[in-house]
Formats: C-alpha cells, sequence, structure tokens
C-alpha cells in the first residue's frame, strides 16, 4: 500500500483498540469481524523496556460510521478487552 492510499485509509478508519500484542488483536478482530465490522491493524513499536513481552501494541481500525457499535461490542465483549490488558478508546476519552 502506498503511502497516499495508508493516509486516505486512516482518515477513514480511526482506532477504537490498542491490543498488547498480535494475539489479543486476532482475538478483538475476531470479535468485530464476526459483528459484520470491517477491521485493519496496524502494528506499533516493536522495543519495549526490559521485561516487556516484546510483542508491542497492535492498533485495530474500523470504519468512522462504525466505530461507536465498535466501541460498545467491545466495551461489552464476554473476553474484557476492554480491560487491563489493552485499551478502548473511549477509555483514554476519546
Amino acid at each position: 500500500m502506498s503511502r497516499k492510499q495508508a493516509k486516505k485509509k486512516q482518515e477513514e478508519f480511526v482506532v477504537v483498540f490498542t491490543a498488547l500484542g498480535p494475539a489479543q488483536a486476532d482475538v478483538v478482530r475476531g470479535s468485530l469481524e464476526a459483528a459484520g465490522i470491517p477491521v485493519y491493524l496496524e502494528a506499533g513499536s516493536q522495543m519495549l523496556p526490559l521485561g516487556g513481552s516484546g510483542l508491542g501494541e497492535v492498533r485495530i481500525f474500523v470504519p468512522v460510521e462504525r466505530a461507536e457499535e465498535a466501541r460498545r461490542l467491545l466495551d461489552a465483549g464476554p473476553e474484557g478487552e476492554g480491560d487491563e490488558d489493552g485499551k478502548t478508546e473511549s477509555d483514554l476519552g476519546q
């Protein structure tokens, strides 16, 4: 994907969740996709302090028009995706 395409995609999509690694991101993505919400993932920095998992954060994007629905689904999810293991954007006041 070119930089121009990536920028356009970011304008149409918003972050609804930041996972603490690929495994958690896959669970969250699966929940959203099962509800029919399109998802794309973007890996953050792979550098963590000593003692970290080394996996890095993964940001989960959904279409702007589906963001509120996605946040509600994640907040109510049986896995507790919005708790101590990850952050939803609503947790961050965004």
